[in-house]
């Protein structure tokens, strides 16, 4: 009788052992959850606004993308082309023609947009995160790809935002 009352002490131990246990991965699972809603509803609304953005800039692209095929060049500057050096949201453009960028600085980081030559010889604009964006806040636009095969241009300093999977916006023939 005695080892028979030691076992089912054993197992009552064991189970309360077991419970305390789960009970401290349950909340520690509902405590990370709490944290890292709000991580998620920021990264969602950032999205959302580098979303807008990728659509507001499309036609500052658009006449960049004209100006090169009328000049077989980029030109020196925004203005040059007859382009505002700021989206009607207030996001500051720039043009690094050297890169073939255009950078669009907004309060939350940079959206980056590379121009380069596809696979079938059409001209690209290609969206990647730059400074204070990360690849999960990336608009859905920037995060699939639609262009094939994606390599870097030269090794260029900005090849670390490049990353595998953005997606190309094509310009045409």
């Amino acid at each position: 009788m005695s080892a028979r009352n030691h076992l089912a002490r054993v197992i009552a131990m064991i189970s309360s052992f077991v419970n305390r246990l789960l009970f401290g991965v349950v909340l520690l699972a509902v405590t990370c959850a709490i944290y890292e809603v709000p991580g998620a509803y920021r990264d969602l609304r950032l999205r959302a606004r580098l979303g807008t953005i990728v659509r507001e800039s499309q036609p500052v692209r658009a006449q960049l993308t004209r100006y090169e095929k009328a000049h077989g060049r980029l030109p020196q500057s925004l203005e040059a082309a007859g382009i505002e050096s700021r989206l009607a949201n207030g996001s500051k453009l720039s043009l690094d023609i050297r890169r073939a960028t255009l950078t669009i600085q907004t309060g939350s980081g940079e959206l980056v947009f590379l121009l380069h030559t596809d696979l079938q010889g059409h001209r690209v604009w290609t969206c990647v995160n730059g400074e204070g964006v990360t690849r999960v806040q990336l608009p859905t636009a920037c995060r699939e790809d639609t262009s094939g095969l994606w390599t870097p241009c030269g090794g260029s300093q900005l090849g670390a935002h490049l990353l595998p999977g953005v997606r190309s916006e094509t310009s045409g023939p």
